[in-house]
């Protein structure tokens, strides 16, 4: 009987309201949660079990929504900045041909070049052109153009080449050098500034990098040939219909034969 006196105090005193802090109270009742295989494992069960329970379902919930909401906000964020950039890279090409004193004669007589290339069937690497047009612009902007040349003109040479890779017969490199001096009167005539060619560069270089952020691929995209492009006279220019550039990837091929 004593024993059993004892409880009920004891049992009394349990009901009797808890005048320490409600802090203390919260931490002495909350259960311990405990990651488990990627569930969350309860270390305390009844009434408390239930409540944290359900807290538990509502962090998961919670947490579930703000990733996705995150993500998609990223997403959002991250194609408006590349629309920006694309908008900038076209008023910064504008810029050039805003300034170009190229004449339309000019431009024939390149897009005449490189159908009298496709009909002969040459093959151009247009990565490399793209490249061979960048260092001329620039060239020609910072007046170094003359002491390099030479060397342009090999690198702008070595971009084509003869049916199935094969090196150009002398009448094919004849009409490359005909394109060639076409394709500097042209580049001349654009009198694009280095200010303005940097700003280009600069859009390029932002776009490629909304597009990883993306993740998107960078291997071709908008305004990754803006430089040979200012040349031709936009996307495609001479390598476009009437012009006889067909795609081949990052390379293009006139006539039959695929780019290399």
């Amino acid at each position: 009987m004593s024993h059993r006196r004892g409880i009920v105090p004891t049992f009394l005193a349990a009901l009797k309201p808890n005048r320490r802090s409600p802090v203390a109270v919260l931490r002495r009742a909350a259960p311990t949660l405990a990651p488990l295989e990627e569930r969350i494992a309860l270390s305390h069960f009844g009434a408390h079990a239930q409540v944290a329970s359900r807290v538990a379902a509502a962090h998961r919930t919670t947490t579930s929504t703000s990733t996705t909401s995150s993500t998609h906000t990223g997403s959002a964020t991250q194609n408006a900045q590349l629309a920006t950039d694309l908008k900038q890279l076209q008023t910064d090409v504008k810029a050039v041909y805003s300034g170009s004193s190229v004449t339309d004669s000019q431009r024939q007589a390149l897009n005449s070049d490189f159908a009298a290339l496709r009909n002969a069937s040459v093959n151009v690497d247009r990565t490399a052109l793209q490249a061979v047009a960048t260092t001329l612009l620039t060239d020609i902007a910072d007046g170094s153009y003359d002491a390099n040349a030479a060397t342009i003109q090999a690198s702008f040479t070595a971009a084509f080449s003869g049916a199935s890779g094969a090196a150009l017969t002398t009448d094919q490199a004849a009409l490359v050098t005909t394109a060639y001096n076409d394709f500097v009167t042209v580049a001349k005539g654009l009198n694009a500034t280095t200010t303005e060619l940097t700003a280009i560069a600069n859009d390029q270089t932002a776009i490629q990098t909304d597009l990883t952020n993306l993740g998107r691929s960078t291997t071709s995209y908008p305004g990754q040939s803006a430089q040979l492009d200012l040349i031709l006279g936009g996307p495609g220019g001479g390598f476009g219909p009437g012009g006889g550039f067909r795609p081949g990837g990052p390379h293009g091929s006139f006539g039959h034969g695929r780019g290399r």
